[in-house]
């Protein structure tokens, strides 16, 4: 509930921030210190604020909190913009999701509590989060800490989870990974399509522990169908572990089935050569070789012969001979 005094300051903001011209209005206008101090009392001030305005400028309030503003980035709402409050910590933190451009682009702005009492409330900027496309987020704890979670668009049509601790006085990314993906090629390419699953995180021989779950299918593909016959899937398990002198999770490489490498090359939309394709894949192509239907070696005699030749390449076309 907003105390009149506040509304009466949120109503002289609105004609200071919405550029109005009228005498009488600018009388009540508020200095620009006065400005800052309300903007940063509460998260939920600027959400009334951006509700009730149709024209803001949002780059005033990213002034204000001292956000980096783009300059090839508009930031002025005409009846488009939405501000919506959360809890992270019940209380403590709070969130405010502010969406503009129709909705595609969104900035998470986290608060924490710095007093309270029946009169007054103070809190405190500690950082913002921009994502684009649809929201979608989740919040996860463990070890006395608290993470943010956010589905971000990382290209066409590949998404990765982005982990942010939710800190004192920071918000801070500490963990990245893909979680959903499709390639889609024809001209007797394959398509890969793959998805995550987070397993329960905690600790671990004394270290905190996150694993991941990578499930990759392909598929062979020609250029009529966006989807053709399941060439092969694999599982791969990643295990993320906490680093005190990184203050970030790392790929615990001992205990991991998939490499760096192969998440950076593999798990997103872009093409896999050949080369890259076998490097990574040998032993399912070796069994699709020796066991594999007829559509399945069809394809695969077709591959090996595109290909330079290697002792990988001889391998699998000499195990194609022997069946």
């Amino acid at each position: 509930m907003l105390s009149h005094l506040q509304i009466g300051f949120l109503l002289a903001l609105t004609v200071s921030l919405s550029g109005s011209k009228s005498p009488a209005q600018n009388q009540s206008a508020p200095s620009t210190d006065e400005r800052a101090a309300l903007m940063l009392r509460s998260p939920h001030l600027i959400e009334w604020f951006i509700d009730v305005n149709e024209n803001v400028d949002l780059k005033q309030i990213w002034a204000l909190l001292k956000i980096e503003i783009s300059a090839d980035m508009s930031y002025r709402c005409k009846g488009d913009c939405e501000a919506e409050t959360f809890d992270i910590d019940p209380g403590k933190t709070v969130a405010l999701r502010i969406s503009y451009k129709d909705g595609n682009s969104h900035q998470y702005l986290f608060f924490k509590r710095t007093k309270s009492d029946s009169t007054d409330e103070t809190w405190q900027f500690i950082g913002n989060i921009p994502a684009h496309g649809p929201p979608e987020y989740r919040i996860e704890k463990g070890d006395d800490r608290t993470w943010f979670l956010m589905k971000e668009l990382r290209g066409r049509e590949a998404y990765a989870e982005v982990w942010y601790e939710i800190k004192e006085k920071e918000v801070r990314e500490v963990l990245s990974y893909p979680i959903q993906g499709q390639s889609v090629f024809c001209q007797n390419n394959l398509t890969r399509t793959y998805g995550t699953l987070l397993f329960r995180h905690d600790f671990e021989n004394g270290i905190y522990t996150v694993p991941i779950q990578f499930i990759l299918t392909y598929h062979i593909t020609d250029c009529n169908k966006k989807e053709g016959a399941r060439l092969f899937a694999k599982g791969q398990k990643a295990y993320f572990v906490w680093d005190d002198g990184k203050q970030r999770f790392i790929l615990d490489k001992s205990r991991s089935e998939v490499t760096e490498e192969e998440l950076g090359s593999v798990y997103n939309n872009e093409r896999l050569s050949g080369e890259k394709l076998i490097e990574h894949n040998f032993a399912e192509l070796s069994k699709i070789a020796k066991f594999g239907d007829s559509e399945q070696k069809r394809w695969l005699r077709i591959f090996l012969n595109s290909l330079k030749d290697s002792p990988q390449k001889l391998a699998l076309q000499q195990a194609l001979k022997e069946i």
